[in-house]
């Protein structure tokens, strides 16, 4: 690991981790967001790329911020090992996991530092969530995954304490999170078991509404199905070796796993009307959000049945290439209006 790091103020606030995979254009979009914030003088950007070459391009972009860190590190294929060593090496106590296809409004990071003051009782939540906004609405498979992933975190009128966040773009206090111990690497792989960790030592969870963010879901079918399967698979995979899952506890998984895409609907189904707000569209997103679900079931049990700790990197793959897996028409919202975008060939799914 090579590191270059800034000046900090005494009063930085929060760090802003977020990946470079490969090209300084897939950040750029990100980066103009992030300049726009009304507390960026009070952040520190973590910048993790595959090289310095391509870090440094970005500099200059990152002079408007209270500090950065440019991290080069030749493990990029594993996102979840980025992400557990921005804890470790942030600056500041708060820490936000940004990606480069969701977009904060300009209160986002101010809001984040705002819902870390204690309460009455004098107790401060281990991690905030935004308000998730769907940024490619025109696509009914886009509003499935947005629901399957972030129904629970898409109102603004639940803020306050829950038992859930936001995976992904959630602001964590550093010393909670640091406080996991070993347990922290695996919980990022992934989140929601994070979440439970930190909810299993006496920590509170809080929704905060007005860190509005805006995400860009995959919405091309196939790669999304794919991306899916991979997800279930991982997900079985970090479960059964955390949970330490008996026999008995994978037999049980495999014989109700026919019955997991229905309930996954049955619990979204109210979430798909109010979301996507024409309840007459409803059958229509049901049924990709049943393929998905179905796709993520037969996933966790290939998980069961041949677990796989490097299928961390197969899924971090769709994650560092989302561009790929939009639709045409929609590539032009990764990047700001003077980026040409990249040019690609269809993804092979």
């Amino acid at each position: 690991m090579e590191i270059a790091v800034s000046a900090l103020p005494s009063n930085a606030a929060i760090s802003v981790a977020l990946i470079v995979p490969n090209r300084r254009e897939t950040v750029l979009r990100i980066l103009d967001c992030l300049r726009a914030q009304t507390a960026r003088d009070r952040m520190e950007i973590v910048l993790f790329g595959p090289s310095m070459a391509v870090l440094e391009t970005l500099r200059e972009d990152l002079a408007a911020f209270g500090g950065y860190q440019l991290v080069a590190w030749d493990r990029m294929r594993n996102l979840a090992a980025a992400r557990g060593e921005a804890f470790r090496i942030a600056r500041t106590p708060l820490v936000v996991h940004a990606e480069d296809h969701c977009f904060p409004d300009p209160g986002w990071a101010e809001s984040f530092i705002g819902a870390f003051t204690p309460d009455a009782r004098g107790v401060t939540p281990a991690a905030a969530g935004p308000l998730m906004v769907n940024a490619n609405p025109r696509s009914l498979w886009s509003w499935a995954a947005f629901t399957l992933h972030f129904a629970h975190a898409a109102f603004p009128e639940s803020r306050g304490t829950v038992d859930y966040v936001a995976t992904h773009n959630t602001c964590f206090r550093k010393d909670a999170a640091l406080a996991l111990g070993a347990s922290l690497d695996s919980g990022i792989e992934m989140e929601l078991l994070l979440q439970n960790r930190l909810r299993a030592e006496g920590h509170t969870l809080f929704h905060e509404a007005r860190a509005v963010t805006r995400h860009i879901n995959v919405s091309r079918p196939f790669p999304l199905l794919k991306a899916s399967f991979y997800g279930g698979w991982l997900f079985s995979t970090v479960r059964m070796r955390e949970e330490q899952w008996t026999l008995g506890r994978k037999l049980f998984q495999l014989a109700v796993s026919p019955l997991v895409p229905l309930l996954q609907l049955k619990r979204r189904w109210n979430a798909f009307s109010r979301i996507a707000g024409e309840r007459q569209l409803l059958p229509f997103v049901a049924l990709p959000a049943l393929a998905i679900t179905t796709m993520h079931t037969i996933g966790e049990v290939v998980g069961i049945v041949a677990p796989r700790d490097s299928v961390i990197e197969d899924y971090s793959n769709f994650e560092n290439t989302r561009m790929r897996f939009v639709r045409p028409e929609e590539r032009t919202l990764l990047y700001p209006e003077t980026v040409e975008p990249v040019r690609l060939e269809p993804a092979q799914v």
